[in-house]
């Protein structure tokens, strides 16, 4: 499910203000630029008393957003009854899940996320590597791939083997914050025309020693921000 929530989805669905229930409305990420208009607002709902805003969104899906800051507000005249307000939000963290979360909600045990300089700082220089003479390895690779493909596959002029050791983490600390580690996290392409080999992602991970609140979770991580600078 978490593979759908990234750029470039938009929701719609209904969301609530503390002064205002059932608002119809669209969530679209992109990136620092994600934003959620509501439609219909009323005229005192649209100064956000709470800045964390709950949805619902595929009839299922449970939206919670952190720390919303209203951008604009264009009203709308309704000649069968009062003004209403078309509210854009700029919302700094969106979860997506089966429950809401408020703001004291004690729910995480750990968190994940990338550090900008995470390669840098996990240098795991052998995890990944090409095979400098392949020539006496590549016969029983194409072998064997050619019997599961049921098909041969023939040996070129210039063969190359990449490699990833399967060795995921790269370090695992106990420290005062929790335990901290990160791991390798490569995708793979299948191969093709177009090429085939690893790129990888280094995921940082907190595990806490008891639940935490997300305003909790997060003070966490950014103190290992300075790391990443």
């Amino acid at each position: 499910m978490k593979k759908k929530w990234v750029d470039g989805f938009r929701g719609l669905g209904k969301f609530a203000l503390p002064s205002q229930k059932d608002i119809y409305g669209e969530v679209v990420l992109d990136g620092n630029d994600s934003t959620l208009v509501l439609l219909d607002v009323d005229h005192g709902g649209y100064g956000l008393e709470d800045p964390t805003v709950h949805g619902l969104i595929d009839q299922t899906v449970r939206l919670s957003l952190f720390d919303c800051i209203p951008m604009r507000a264009t009203r709308s005249v309704d000649s069968q009854g009062p003004s209403k307000y078309r509210l854009e939000i700029f919302p700094h963290h969106i979860l997506f899940g089966e429950t809401h979360v408020g703001d004291n909600d004690a729910l995480f045990t750990s968190i994940s996320f990338v550090l900008t300089d995470a390669i840098n700082l996990f240098y795991d220089f052998d995890a990944f590597g090409t095979v400098v003479h392949p020539d006496g390895l590549i016969d029983p690779i194409l072998a064997a791939q050619s019997n599961i493909s049921g098909r041969e596959i023939t040996k070129g002029e210039h063969p190359e083997i990449a490699y990833f050791t399967g060795r995921h983490t790269i370090i695992e600390v106990l420290t005062d914050i929790g335990q901290i580690s990160a791991q390798n996290l490569p995708s793979m392409s299948v191969g093709g025309p177009q090429g085939s080999g690893f790129v990888n992602s280094i995921w940082v991970e907190i595990a806490f020693a008891s639940a935490r609140t997300f305003s909790d979770v997060l003070e966490s991580a950014y103190a290992l921000n300075p790391f990443s600078q």
